[in-house]
C-alpha cells in the first residue's frame, strides 16, 4: 500500500500544480474596489482581535473574582477567537477573501462560545450572591410613620368625623385610629 501511495504522489501534485497554474489567483480577479473593501475588513479584524486579547487579559486578571472555572474557559476561547483572526488577517493581506472568511467564521464562533459561558458566569454569580445574604423584612411593629403623616391624619379625621352620615362616625373614628397606630 505503502509503494501505491508513493508512487501516486508525484502525479497528485503534478495535478495540483496544473490546475494551481489554471486557476487565477484572487487579487487577479478582485477589482479595485473589492480590495480596499478587504482592507477595511483587514483593519476591523486586527481592531477586533485587539479588544479580545485586552478582554482575555482582563479575564486573567479577574479570574479568582469568577465562578467555577470561568477564567480558563474564557481565556482558552478567546485565545482560540485571537488565532483564528490573525489566521483571518493573514488571508486577507494575501488577498484571499475566501480562506479569511473561514478563519473570521472559526473566530466568530469561538467569540460565541466565550460570550455564552461568560452569560452563565454572570447568571451562576447572581445566583450566588442572592444565596448568601438572607434578606430581612422588616415586621410592622418597626414601621413609625413620620409625624407630618400622623398629623395630617389627625386633622382629616376631625374633618371627616364631623361631616359622616349619620350612623358612620363610629366607624370613622375607629379607621383613624387603625392608621395612626
Amino acid at each position: 500500500m505503502r509503494s501505491t501511495v508513493s508512487r501516486d504522489q508525484p502525479v497528485a501534485k503534478e495535478l495540483i500544480d496544473e490546475l494551481s497554474a489554471l486557476s487565477p489567483r484572487p487579487d487577479q480577479i478582485m477589482s479595485g474596489d473589492d480590495q480596499r473593501a478587504l482592507e477595511r475588513l483587514r483593519r476591523r479584524q486586527a481592531m477586533n482581535s485587539q479588544r479580545a486579547k485586552r478582554l482575555g487579559d482582563r479575564t486573567k486578571a479577574l479570574g479568582g473574582e469568577l465562578p467555577g472555572d470561568t477564567a480558563g474557559e474564557l481565556g482558552k476561547k478567546l485565545g482560540s477567537a485571537v488565532d483564528h483572526m490573525g489566521k483571518a488577517d493573514d488571508r486577507m493581506k494575501g488577498k484571499d477573501p475566501s480562506g479569511a472568511r473561514e478563519a473570521t467564521r472559526a473566530a466568530a464562533d469561538d467569540l460565541a462560545k466565550a460570550r455564552d459561558r461568560a452569560r452563565s458566569a454572570a447568571r451562576q454569580a447572581q445566583q450566588n450572591a442572592v444565596g448568601d445574604e438572607p434578606i430581612r423584612i422588616p415586621g410592622a411593629d418597626e414601621y413609625k410613620a413620620p409625624e407630618r403623616f400622623r398629623e395630617d391624619l389627625l386633622e382629616a379625621a376631625k374633618k371627616h368625623g364631623q361631616a359622616a352620615p349619620d350612623g358612620y362616625g363610629d366607624m370613622i373614628k375607629r379607621y383613624y385610629e387603625e392608621l395612626i397606630k
